[in-house]
């Protein structure tokens, strides 16, 4: 697993204590964690700058998800988190939760499909539009399309 340079500054912020301190740390991740699963908790942590705690919500959330991606070990999270500067305490925090919730993050993942939407049937019908002071028609087109989605594979 490879990280971009532009996740892997937004991580060193996230991992300075300076800008995320150690006590905000821990729900910081829970509530990024929660809300990638779908469990929207809708709570904002306090106690972080705004500006920085976009950018910690979006890196994390991505690496979670890249981590469950491409299953990532614990190993391989430690390793790219003391790259990005995290502290011991603050890399042991995230594999642990990691480690919980990778089973929920690959199933989410799993039930997204590969591919799009496509068009089953399309129904339309040509009406004319008079305006009443004109004696012009306008002609309207009404276009209803269908969609179906392929079928998902559930893989748990």
């Amino acid at each position: 697993m490879e990280l971009s340079a532009e996740l892997s500054q937004s991580l060193q912020i996230c991992g300075d204590s300076v800008h995320i301190r150690d006590e905000f740390f821990k729900p910081l991740i829970n509530n990024i964690v929660e809300d990638v699963l779908g469990n929207k908790s809708g709570d904002v942590v306090k106690g972080i700058e705004p500006a920085i705690y976009k950018q910690s919500y979006g890196s994390l959330a991505t690496f979670f998800l890249e981590a469950a991606k491409y299953d990532a070990t614990s190993s391989n999270i430690s390793s790219l988190l003391e790259d990005c500067k995290f502290s011991a305490d603050r890399t042991e925090m995230v594999n642990t939760l990691f480690k919980e919730k990778k089973p929920a993050l690959r199933a989410m993942l799993s039930r997204i499909g590969t591919s799009h939407p496509h068009v089953v049937d399309v129904d339309w019908r040509l009406d004319y539009y008079m305006k009443v002071y004109v004696a012009h028609h306008f002609p309207l087109l009404c276009v209803a399309v269908a969609n179906a989605l392929p079928q998902q594979v559930y893989r748990p």
